[in-house]
């Protein structure tokens, strides 16, 4: 029942712009042209916006600002880059009134666990 309801739902989900799929492209390459990610994450004001937010977030614990989409992008990594454009994408896409009962915390629970492992896991190798 739940698989069927799962399924409905992602069948029920628009395709994604194209403006995604092109980040989603350029992160999934071996060599990431940070430069390329940049110009086409600020042609979107709240994907932009948002990718700086979490960059200067307290997690990171960083001595400055971050004021370029690519200095952030280049702190965040191409993993956490990827989960905010789907994040920002998902939560764009829902009427206004689905979006306000959508739980962000438990969306971005995840991400947030593996950065936790991911930052033991370096200073471990340190």
């Amino acid at each position: 029942m739940a698989a069927e309801l799962l399924e409905k739902g992602v069948r029920s989900l628009p395709p994604l712009p194209a403006m995604v799929e092109r980040l989603l492209t350029i992160l999934a390459k071996q060599e990431v042209d940070f430069k390329e990610l940049e110009q086409n994450i600020s042609k979107d004001q709240a994907l932009a916006s948002r990718v700086l937010s979490v960059a200067n977030s307290s997690f990171y614990g960083l001595s400055g600002k971050i004021n370029s989409v690519k200095e952030a992008c280049l702190v965040l990594g191409t993993s956490t880059t990827r989960n905010i454009v789907i994040s920002v994408t998902i939560v764009g896409s829902l009427p206004p009134h689905k979006a306000n009962c959508l739980d962000l915390a438990a969306l971005y629970q995840p991400g947030r666990d593996q950065l936790f492992r991911n930052s033991a896991r370096d200073r471990e190798e340190l």
